[in-house]
């Protein structure tokens, strides 16, 4: 199914000889479905509407839900249960083809009992005899006992904490040299703690956070391969997780979801912005990452290139270097003529000096590198420094 199709078709064939009061679906899933019984819609989960050949699911279900059994009560459906040969059917759905994992296993119960499965309360659940305290957003599972017979399965997904207003991507690895070295880069710009859980990319990548408590003005990443990851970077970074799918070096949408499923992002990013951050070994870094306008994002006046090849993921690297446009190519002479040099002519455009010790110059994209600026060249504030060929770049 992986990068071909979201949907699979499971059939069950079972045979019965008894007439049955209950009926329950006990089913493991990851990330939704819709269950039949002899051609009969029976229970449906993560989807809506109908299903087709390429259907997928409309949410993902988390890996630590997906592998605990749900009962469904499914005892309205049992008069179509017939003597001898019948199909259970379970339409199975991934929540994208990029998604690296799958899974569904199935039990159907029939009892001729007052209801299959009843029995007492299991020693893990909470009992309701006040209000209940959720420290981070949670998927809630609810039913209720009375005498010997439990309702239908109740769940809903409740938000916890301002997930949604104060976190943001602040940089994006999206083509590096080391084609396993892909990361993303989030933040808390809020004064208080966030916890990440079910916090979900929808697009660009596949990943939900786990239970991640995030401090005010703290990063986390999520990185396509951790092994390769933790070898090229400091150990104390925080990572969230390994994410499926991989980042398009062309650029592509990029989609975040809070728990209840409210965007907290969504931009497209492009290649094109910064010629250094498309495998060069630049990552894409936000410039303003408290911009109250979310549209920003999908602008390319937004990100600048990394201070550092490798990028600096978990870490501020905000004033290492001028923002773009605070050091401008000014004015070229290419072809000069008898003893006139050729010169390039660099202008500070900020009230503040600028240290260009360390730049490049180049007229090669195969070598952005060519000629490198001496240290400890300064730019005074709105000032120029003019660049000969004969002197600092030479002839090349």
């Amino acid at each position: 199914m992986y990068a071909k199709n979201t949907t699979c078709y499971i059939r069950i064939p079972f045979t019965i000889d008894a007439d049955y009061n209950s009926l329950t679906l006990n089913i493991r899933y990851d990330d939704g479905f819709v269950a039949y019984i002899n051609g009969f819609e029976v229970a449906r989960r993560n989807f809506n509407g109908t299903p087709v050949w390429n259907s997928r699911a409309s949410s993902f279900h988390l890996n630590s839900v997906a592998v605990v059994l749900e009962s469904i009560d499914i005892s309205a459906f049992r008069g179509i249960l017939q003597q001898g040969d019948n199909i259970l059917a379970i339409h199975g759905l991934n929540v994208s083809t990029t998604n690296s994992d799958l899974l569904f296993s199935v039990e159907l119960i029939a009892s001729q009992g007052a209801i299959a499965g009843a029995g007492g309360v299991s020693p893990n659940a909470i009992r309701f005899t006040g209000s209940i305290t959720l420290n981070h957003s949670t998927n809630v599972k609810a039913r209720v006992l009375s005498g010997n017979t439990w309702s239908a399965l109740n769940e809903a997904v409740y938000a916890v904490g301002p997930v949604a207003e104060n976190l943001r991507i602040t940089e994006i690895m999206y083509n590096p040299i080391d084609p396993n070295g892909e990361f993303i880069e989030l933040q808390n710009i809020g004064s208080e703690t966030i916890n990440l859980n079910l916090v979900r990319f929808t697009d660009g990548i596949d990943f939900t956070f786990p239970s991640v408590e995030l401090a005010a003005d703290g990063r986390v990443v999520v990185v396509q391969n951790s092994s390769a990851f933790k070898a090229q970077y400091d150990v104390n970074v925080n990572i969230a997780g390994q994410y499926s799918g991989k980042l398009n070096n062309a650029g592509e949408r990029i989609k975040l979801q809070d728990a209840i499923g409210q965007t907290i992002l969504d931009f497209n990013y492009e290649d094109g912005w910064c010629s250094l951050t498309d495998g060069e070994g630049f990552s894409l870094t936000i410039i303003d990452p408290t911009n109250p306008d979310s549209n920003s994002w999908g602008e390319k006046d937004s990100w600048r290139p990394s201070a550092y090849a490798g990028g600096s993921p978990g870490q501020d690297d905000s004033g290492i270097v001028p923002e773009p446009g605070a050091v401008v190519i000014n004015e070229v002479l290419a072809h000069s003529h008898a003893e006139v040099s050729d010169w390039i002519e660099l202008h500070n455009s900020t009230g503040t000096a600028n240290d260009i010790g360390g730049w490049f110059l180049s007229d090669s994209n195969d070598n952005l590198f060519k000629y490198k600026i001496a240290n400890g060249t300064t730019i005074g504030s709105n000032g120029y420094l003019f660049l000969y060929e004969d002197l600092n770049f030479g002839t090349n």
